[in-house]
């Protein structure tokens, strides 16, 4: 008899599964890598992309950050009025000391203003890549996929449904300052991702899973050190979330919370944040904290959607359903109350959105389980099962592109406190900002446009001078920068031979700058770029396409004699 030939080799029982498991979250990878990477390098590090491009490098040389290398000195764009008759602007090692004393530097000029995780992140990319636009980029846009890939597998697990994990990843990545945000060179991303990290983390230890103490502890380190500001109230929720529950023995509890303490406070020794505490005047904090809450009200989570989520699972728990997904929606919501309110209290006097882009996850999360639970409702009541995934599709596509779900949680807010520009339209103002950054040239680019002229004009040995903005110039040109916010050697003997003076920063110690002008005779270029203050920058309210709108076009001067 003749043998049968071998038919394919069958996969062993176990791995399917594992594959059709793993096979939708690569899906979700790729599919946000090409999102978030697409295009990255049309519009040129702003300052303060470029003051983590410039430590990074310094981190790959020294070992550490150093705010100062001997040629370039950078510094917090902290501004203070009482400030500009007494910043030594000539002798560099006076300069160097004054700010060295004022805080945030070592001894040494390390820099300690953030963690040095982003750093050694950013600084290993570029040592690899090349010194250039994308390679400081492109580890900050990978974490950003890494996050959308995570939130898909976490809400298809813990939710039960893969069209809500679809659905929180389109609510992700059609968000359109959460992309933005992800696709600069700066902790946003990473902070991003380790919050989804050690939340997961925490979850798995609560449910007994092998290791779950230590990994909880190994990602909320992480996390500190690439975020040490965000972490501090979400650890507080969880805390207290665990003694509530009692998923675990109290020791236990005690036991992994000591060890995070252990291995964490030493750095924050090392970070000096123990004496870094801002201070707040009560209504300081009230304008920063409205401004926060509307900004998540408004490009996050519409506040409309939280008692509707409440009251879903008031009704699964009044018919008895087991509600798995509890921990994840209530630790979410909790941290979405808590963490813009305290990033108010230790944060500067002004509504960044940096400081919460990163609950865009989270928002997600609950939105989708809002959208998901409520067609399932529909599609019951009126038996018609296709109901659900095309009911969540046109919900999804409605928050995304309109600005109506925020608008009745916008009336809660004081009107000095809400930003008109985005409440302008129906359709919202953000896509227009993403589908540009995405598909644009940077012609646009006042950083893109000053760096190639200079590099065009500068000899060797000649020297910048630059109000502001003046990182970037350090990034991209071999040449020596002066000023900044420090007015760094603005007055020092030496060869001038540029001036960037960007009249948007005119209360930034103006006077100094205008006296140390006034010394030469320019020749004024008048640039094909706006003259705005920050570049590239991703915050709803100091984006270039909202600046630009009514910006003068950007001067280089050229010294033409003494």
């Amino acid at each position: 008899m003749k043998k049968k030939p071998p038919g394919p080799a069958k996969l062993p029982s176990g791995i399917w599964p594992l594959l059709k498991s793993f096979l939708p979250v690569l899906a979700v990878f790729i599919i946000s890598a090409g999102l978030l990477c697409w295009n990255l390098g049309a519009r040129y590090l702003w300052q303060d992309e470029a003051n983590t491009a410039v430590l990074a490098q310094r981190m790959m040389s020294y070992g550490r950050p150093l705010a100062y290398d001997g040629r370039n000195f950078l510094t917090a764009d902290v501004y203070h009025w009482d400030e500009t008759q007494k910043l030594p602007t000539g002798n560099p090692a006076e300069a160097v000391q004054y700010q060295v004393q004022r805080g945030g530097l070592k001894a040494d000029t390390a820099w300690v203003l953030q963690p040095w995780g982003q750093f050694i992140v950013a600084g290993v990319s570029l040592a690899l890549f090349g010194h250039d636009t994308v390679p400081a980029r492109l580890p900050f846009a990978l974490a950003g996929a890494l996050t959308a890939a995570l939130l898909y597998a976490v809400v298809r697990r813990r939710l039960a449904s893969p069209v809500a994990a679809a659905a929180a990843v389109a609510l992700l990545l059609g968000n359109s300052f959460w992309v933005m945000h992800m696709r600069q060179c700066r902790y946003y991303a990473l902070s991003s991702l380790f919050l989804l990290v050690t939340l997961e983390a925490y979850l798995r230890w609560r449910e007994g899973r092998r290791w779950g103490g230590p990994v909880f502890i190994v990602a909320a380190w992480l996390w500190f050190q690439m975020d040490y500001g965000s972490l501090w109230p979400v650890l507080g929720i969880l805390g207290i979330h665990a003694v509530i529950t009692r998923t675990r023995r109290l020791r236990e509890i005690v036991l992994v919370f000591s060890g995070f303490c252990a291995v964490t406070v030493p750095f924050c020794f090392f970070y000096e944040l123990t004496g870094r505490a801002v201070k707040h005047t009560a209504a300081q904090w009230a304008k920063v904290s409205w401004g926060m809450l509307f900004e998540v009200n408004q490009f996050q989570l519409p506040l409309v959607i939280i008692p509707v989520v409440i009251c879903l699972l008031w009704l699964k728990k009044r018919e008895g359903s087991n509600i798995q997904s509890l921990p994840l929606l209530g630790l979410s919501l909790a941290i979405l109350c808590v963490l813009p309110i305290w990033m108010a209290l230790v944060g500067p006097v002004f509504p960044f959105y940096r400081y919460i882009v990163s609950l865009t996850t989270l928002s997600a999360i609950v939105t989708a389980y809002g959208i998901v639970e409520t067609a399932r409702r529909l599609a019951r009541a009126k038996d018609v099962r296709w109901l659900v995934p095309s009911a969540v599709a046109a919900a999804t596509l409605f928050f995304l592109i309109t600005n109506l779900p925020s608008r009745p949680g916008g009336l809660v807010f004081p009107e000095k406190h809400r930003l008109k520009y985005y409440l302008s339209s129906v359709v919202r103002p953000e896509v227009r900002f993403l589908i540009g950054d995405l598909t644009g040239d940077g012609e646009d680019d006042p950083n893109r446009a000053t760096v190639e002229f200079l590099r065009q004009s500068l000899k060797p040995g000649e020297e910048i001078l630059c109000n502001y903005e003046d990182i970037p110039l350090m990034f991209y040109l071999p040449n020596r920068v002066r000023g900044g916010v420090a007015c760094f050697r603005v007055t020092d003997a030496g060869n001038v031979s540029f001036a960037v003076y960007r009249r948007s920063i005119m209360d930034c110690h103006t006077s100094i700058y205008l006296r140390e002008l006034a010394k030469s005779r320019w020749q004024v270029h008048v640039l094909n770029a706006p003259d705005i203050a920050t570049g590239n920058c991703p915050d709803p309210r100091y984006h270039h396409g909202i600046l630009s709108a009514r910006a003068l076009p950007l001067p280089v001067f050229e010294r033409v004699s003494q």
